[in-house]
């Protein structure tokens, strides 16, 4: 997910330039994320519960389907997932929208030293180093 958020900066940027809030894009990668881990879920539990009758076939003692663990590993695997998703979306607003439109190093916001240039001094004609 964070790769994919670190794709999509110049669309984050554009959004949030254009008046987007950034409760909205947050949510939109929060949901967008939520998609997937529920994908994930779904196929994961499928395979899991085929994967379990199969197993009590060949081991002695091993029940087929357990209600406790097919009910708690669910949640807190949705929980560390959306956590996950969470993360990348919430730095990805502390971006400045005028550099994520640029395409430059993206400094978080209010963090001067981490900005390409220095705004506490003017940059002059005669400032070239040679």
């Amino acid at each position: 997910m964070s790769y994919s958020v670190r794709e999509r900066r110049s669309e984050i940027g554009v959004r949030l330039a254009l008046g987007a809030t950034p409760w909205r894009v947050r949510r939109t990668i929060v949901l967008e994320g939520a998609v997937v881990v529920a994908v994930g879920l779904a196929f994961g539990l499928i395979g899991a519960f085929g994967f379990s009758r199969f197993l009590a076939s060949e081991l002695y003692g091993v029940t087929s389907t357990d209600p406790l663990t097919f009910a708690v590993i669910p949640i807190v695997l949705t929980v560390i997932s959306l956590g996950a998703v969470y993360v990348p979306a919430y730095r990805a607003l502390q971006l400045e929208a005028t550099l994520a439109l640029r395409g430059e190093q993206l400094p978080l916001r209010n963090d001067p030293e981490r900005l390409p240039f220095s705004p506490r001094t003017p940059c002059e004609v005669g400032d070239v180093d040679r």
